[in-house]
């Protein structure tokens, strides 16, 4: 492991506990958080304060369900809100595939006039 300083060690846990996943994937954000947590020893004592650090700094749309599970692990945490976060991700896709689609249906009937007949 390696030494940092008390100040470096202070700083670190203060970002620990500021760390948020912005506009990262969960992935990305689970990488940074772990990174802290390993070089701030003491810094969260059980899974569960692991958890709640983690849960704490996701995407509020991603915060909103999984705290709402009242999940007692870090890998339950993190494997949750990969699955919202893949299930988020789909549903914009299909919603953005409907919106074309209903876009390309208005383009057309304003080229062929509207109503047939």
């Amino acid at each position: 492991m390696e030494y940092f300083p008390d100040s470096d060690r202070r700083k670190m846990k203060e970002d620990c506990r500021k760390l948020r996943q912005g506009n990262r994937s969960v992935r990305e954000y689970e990488r940074e958080f772990t990174h802290l947590v390993n070089c701030v020893p003491g810094m969260v004592h059980t899974d569960r304060d692991r958890a709640d650090y983690f849960e704490r700094g996701l995407r509020p749309e991603i915060f909103k369900i999984i705290s709402a599970l009242k999940l007692k692990s870090f890998e339950e945490v993190l494997d949750r809100a990969l699955w919202v976060e893949r299930s988020n991700a789909i549903a914009r896709e299909e919603r953005e595939s409907f919106d074309r689609e209903r876009e390309r249906e208005k383009g057309k009937k304003r080229t062929t006039g509207g109503a047939g007949g």
